[in-house]
């Protein structure tokens, strides 16, 4: 009898998951466990820890809705808090597994991790969150810039077709103990994103952006919005947690386009769907240049770093009421548009002389759509030590001007600090 350990990282879903179509097919018995590594909770170099309390809420929401959907195919997930270099091995010796199944992440330190666990056993590995498998150009070829990747893929653009949830899951007669999930407050109901975290529920979101509402047609117009839910698609948060694959959001775009009618808007959502893929990439071939100060350019800035100023930008009591607005949007609520992400940090590096890694620290543990390759890349754009090497300068109160000219976005978060 063949025996596997299926690791869930950042790929909460049952369907069109490659890396467990592979282990359902290829094990005649499969354990299930999600490690969540308590370091995430410990202070940085910055004073807070990695995972704040709204992305763990939404973790928590994609993890239960994760455990009740193997329960009901007859299988069961096994969560454990600890080092996942310590927690597989000891699970597999004890299970008697020697294979492990799951999904390649593009940072770092979660290939560094991937290959300490994997010291004593045969991995199986599939690209479970990218768009597309194989890029069509060897990587010592990637361009240099967004737009060069964009053309190069688009002219040989190539998606695998997507993969149904399994009818049947292998199960097994070995039960493990399970930790308990964390405790958490929920998250406030009252943001850009009301739905919990969960495969289902991103599901529900892609069928009323795009077949329900059909805001889709007009996403490009309302992509900048920055009040309400429906000026953009909000299928970030479930990408970063992998409730749903970037490849059934694409299929079910040109789904869309066949029933209706592909314009400009539809167009923009596949646009963001390959900036995500580009990141994802750089952060293969960067590595540990995509997270240090100097970034993927080499530049030393060299910022003082002023932790009082730097401690009310976070709180959102800079003074300037736009910068503020968004601060406060994201520490209530976990979320922030990508309008008011561009201009905050901009802000943080170009006007308080802050260190970008800093700001994007603060990100990373705030975020509830949090991605390590999109946001540190990001980050670096605004601060010029990305592949292009040039600075983003926001003009703040132009910016405000124009984005919010009533002042309700303003008003809205300001009245809420």
């Amino acid at each position: 009898m063949k025996k596997g350990l299926y690791w869930f990282r950042n790929n909460h879903r049952l369907d069109d998951n490659p890396s467990l179509n592979f282990a359902v097919n290829n094990y005649d018995e499969l354990h299930y466990i999600y490690v969540l590594d308590p370091s995430q909770f410990e202070d940085t170099a910055w004073s807070f820890p990695r995972m704040g309390t709204w992305r763990l809420a939404f973790l928590v929401e994609s993890l239960t809705t994760l455990q009740t959907e193997l329960n009901n195919k007859g299988a069961a997930l096994t969560f454990k808090i600890g080092k996942p270099s310590e927690i597989i091995p000891i699970t597999c010796k004890e299970l008697g597994i020697r294979e492990l199944v799951c999904s390649s992440e593009p940072a770092i330190w979660e290939r560094n991790e991937l290959q300490e666990v994997g010291q004593t056993l045969t991995i199986h590995q599939r690209r479970d969150g990218n768009l597309i498998d194989q890029l069509p150009f060897s990587m010592d070829m990637f361009p240099k810039g967004f737009s060069g990747f964009r053309k190069k893929v688009e002219r040989h653009l190539n998606i695998r077709p997507t993969l149904s949830t399994p009818l049947s899951f292998p199960g097994n007669n070995q039960k493990l103990k399970s930790d308990p999930f964390p405790d958490t407050m929920g998250r406030a109901k009252y943001g850009a994103l009301s739905l919990p975290g969960g495969e289902i529920a991103a599901q529900m979101r892609l069928h009323y952006y795009l077949h329900a509402s059909k805001k889709v047609s007009s996403y490009k117009q309302t992509r900048n919005g920055m009040l309400g839910e429906d000026y953009s698609s909000k299928l970030s948060p479930f990408l970063a947690f992998g409730n749903i694959s970037p490849v059934r959001i694409y299929h079910e775009l040109k789904k869309y386009e066949e029933e209706n009618q592909a314009n400009e808007s539809t167009y923009w959502l596949f646009f963001e769907l390959v900036w995500r893929e580009y990141f994802r990439y750089c952060a293969e071939l960067y590595g540990s240049k995509m997270f240090v100060s100097q970034g993927v350019s080499g530049v030393e800035l060299n910022p003082k770093w002023n932790k009082k100023l730097f401690q009310k930008w976070c709180k959102g009591e800079t003074g300037n009421d736009f910068v503020d607005a968004n601060m406060i949007e994201l520490n209530q609520t976990g979320f922030m548009s990508n309008r008011g992400r561009q201009n905050v940090a901009s802000f943080l590096i170009h006007e308080l002389g802050q260190p970008w890694d800093a700001g994007a620290a603060y990100f990373e543990k705030q975020l509830i759509d949090y991605d390590p390759s999109a946001n540190w890349g990001n980050w670096q754009y605004i601060a010029g030590v990305f592949s292009d090497g040039k600075k983003k300068i926001f003009d703040i109160e132009w910016q405000a001007a124009h984005y919010d000219p009533d002042g309700k976005y303003r008003s809205y978060w300001l009245n809420r600090l």
